[in-house]
Order: C-alpha cells, then structure tokens, then sequence
C-alpha cells in the first residue's frame, strides 16, 4: 500500500514537474511574455508610410519608461506600453519644435516580466531607428502599421524590424527571417 501510494506521488510530481517545464519553456510563465498582433493597416511600401505619416525621423532612444494600460472592464487584460523618448538628428517630414519626440509602443517590461510582440523587438536606450509616426495623444506619436514603420540603423545601415526575431536586432548573427513574412 505504501508502495503503491509512493508511485502515484511521484508520478504526480512528474507530471507536474513536466508542466511546468513547458511552461516555463514556452514563455507562458517565465519572464519573457512572446505577444502576437494583427496590425490595422499593411503598408506596400515606404512611399504609403511616409504619405500616411505626420512625422518622419531618424533618432535616437534617449530614455525609456514602460506604463500599463488597463482595460474597462474586470476582465480586459492589461497592456504593457513603453514610451521611448527619441533625441531627433534628422527631421525628415512634419514639424516638431523640440528636439525629443515621444512615441509610445505595445510591449515592455513590468513587474518582473518583459512583454514584446514577436515581429516588434523592443528598444534600449542608445538604439537608433528610421520612424514613421502619426500623432497620437497628448503631444505623442505612434508608430505606423507597427514593425512596418520602424526601421533599425546599426552602422549606418538602415535594416527593416521585420527582418528580427528574438533575441534582438542588435544581434545580427542570430536574426533570421520570421515564419510570417
């Protein structure tokens, strides 16, 4: 009996174990949370980008601040949201009277977990980008049908978003096409 009743706890254990293992492999409770997005509008090209845009710029992430937008109702899912604050070196469509533009984007980190959208890396502080913004609320932008709109600059070479997956853009070696492009 007590046999018995130890084969059942262990394979209790393992079962469990072997739960939490996949999830932890698969980024459904370790600390990157993988989101997907449809976006609204799919741009064919730079030409409809920069029509559609308010502002087109090149800069640089100067700081970075993640915030969470919460849904209206007990059972929306909260958002984590960064608002980056890009330094301007080049102004390239619109008007702007500062030298720092706003633009907020899905994803970031809080409360121990970094959320990112699979085709949308995250950006750190000193990352340089080609963006194409609409303007949004509160003096800030977005950025245009999502990855579609950003563009990375490393070396002075301008690379599409699109062209990343994990572990992250500035790693060119390990990047790779994603399966839905």
């Amino acid at each position: 009996m007590k046999r018995n009743s130890l084969i059942i706890i262990l394979a209790i254990l393992t079962i469990i174990g072997g739960i939490g293992l996949y999830a932890k492999n698969s980024g459904v409770f370790g600390p990157k949370v993988v989101l997907h997005a449809d976006w609204v509008t799919k741009y064919d090209g730079v030409t409809q980008l920069y029509d559609d845009a308010d502002l087109v710029i090149v800069g640089t992430v100067l700081d970075h601040i993640p915030w969470i937008v919460y849904g209206s109702s007990d059972t929306a899912t909260p958002v984590v949201m960064t608002n980056y604050t890009f330094t301007v070196t080049n102004l390239i469509k619109g008007d702007i009277d500062t030298e720092t533009v706003l633009v907020y984007m899905t994803g970031g980190s809080s409360e121990g977990h970094t959320y990112e959208l699979t085709d949308s890396p995250l950006l750190e502080n000193g990352d340089k980008q080609v963006l194409f913004l609409k303007k949004g609320y509160q003096n800030s932008y977005y950025v245009l049908g999502g990855p579609q709109g950003r563009f990375t600059v490393i070396n002075d070479k301008v690379y599409s978003c699109l062209l990343y997956t994990s572990p992250s853009p500035r790693d060119l070696s390990t990047s790779r096409m994603p399966s839905s492009a």
